[in-house]
């Protein structure tokens, strides 16, 4: 019988599971589970990667047991890399493995630590009615663009949903304008659109994961890779942001050296653009190449002087040199600036604290 919900738990926890199993599917939201849904004679874990691939989401019910679960670990995997959305019902006060932290960092958890339980499955069913009507729409076919005017149409209601983070819709009504080959009309329309422009929106896209996260597990990356290739190769208006999107591709994929030659074409296009300096200083210090990374982020920080991962890269490079007091500088500026700005990025919080480790390193260092 067709599902919805993967459920994905330690088999500790089956009471908790089993509630939550009930909860859904007396909302008629159908589950699998194990063991009930594998039959006798079935290959169990052939039988868990089947049901994960057909379900819309895995619903995790997350607890000190679960956190410490290989099986657990590789179902979220599988999901992930599917592209299928994570939901972590947070039942204790516990944070999630290294491992499993890797895959559900992103994700929207469900706390459920206060009583009474059966309110947060509520909230649990509704979260999951909603992800599944979304993977649906998504799904939903749609009349294929036949005009100009209804490619730019389809093209302009992709880039609306780049904006709101939808990303999974965006990719589909892009990749249904590019496998019809649609991308040319764009050039025929009233306010005409280089052809190059749709591969780069594209390839920005499938950059995100199911769970939102950019380059993150799961992501398609040598795809990602040959659209921005598409995009140069086609008359683009986006030549520097699809040199830098290819570059941290390549980075990614440790490809330094092909990174930095997209770096440099970008560079030639927009040379005041301190994104593809940054990006550039971040390659070398992959390299170790620290001496050359040390100028490439001081024009970095000249370009912008609020760019605060230029600011901590600069400390790192000098304190590889052994030029000790000029890092001791850098990192007590990136600190001062990061500690009294409202606007430093939440996500760059573990560069502070690595920052005040290195002060005080390099501090006391002999």
């Amino acid at each position: 019988m067709a599902h919805n919900v993967f459920i994905s738990y330690s088999s500790r926890d089956k009471r908790i599971a089993d509630a939550v199993c009930s909860t859904l599917e007396a909302q008629r939201i159908r589950c699998w589970i194990a063991p009930r849904d594998i039959l006798p004679g079935d290959n169990w874990g052939a039988a868990i990667v089947a049901a994960i691939a057909d379900a819309d989401v895995l619903v995790l019910v997350f607890t000190s047991q679960a956190n410490l679960s290989d099986h657990v670990m590789h179902e979220v995997e599988r999901a992930v890399a599917k592209g299928i959305p994570v939901v972590p019902l947070r039942m204790e006060a516990v944070s999630p493995s290294r491992n499993l932290e890797l895959f559900i960092s992103a994700a929207h958890w469900l706390d459920a630590l206060t009583p009474p339980l059966q309110h947060h499955l509520d909230r649990l069913c509704s979260t999951v009615r909603c992800l599944i009507e979304r993977r649906t729409e998504a799904a939903a076919p749609r009349a294929v663009a036949q005009t100009p005017a209804d490619v730019l149409r389809r093209y302009h209601e992709a880039l609306a949903l780049i904006e709101s983070g939808r990303h999974a819709e965006t990719v589909n009504i892009l990749e249904e304008l590019e496998q019809c080959q649609l991308f040319p009309m764009l050039a025929l329309a009233g306010a005409p659109i280089p052809v190059g422009d749709g591969y780069y929106h594209l390839a920005r896209a499938l950059e995100f994961n199911a769970q939102g996260v950019l380059r993150g597990p799961g992501t398609d990356l040598p795809r990602v890779l040959r659209c921005c290739e598409l995009a140069l190769e086609n008359q683009t208006s986006m030549v520097a942001e699809a040199c830098l999107d290819a570059a941290l591709v390549c980075d990614v994929l440790a490809r330094r050296d092909e990174a930095l030659r997209y770096i440099e074409r970008g560079l030639a296009d927009k040379p005041w653009w301190y994104q593809l300096h940054g990006a550039k200083a971040v390659i070398l210090c992959n390299l170790g190449d620290w001496a050359t990374a040390v100028p490439v982020l001081e024009k970095t920080l000249s370009l912008n002087p609020d760019d605060f991962f230029a600011m901590y890269n600069l400390g790192l490079a000098l304190g590889n040199l052994a030029q000790k007091e000029r890092a001791i500088a850098s990192f007590q500026k990136f600190v001062d600036r990061a500690s009294g700005d409202r606007g430093f990025p939440s996500h760059m919080a573990d560069l502070l604290v690595s920052a005040r480790t290195e002060l005080n390193r390099l501090r006391y260092q002999p």
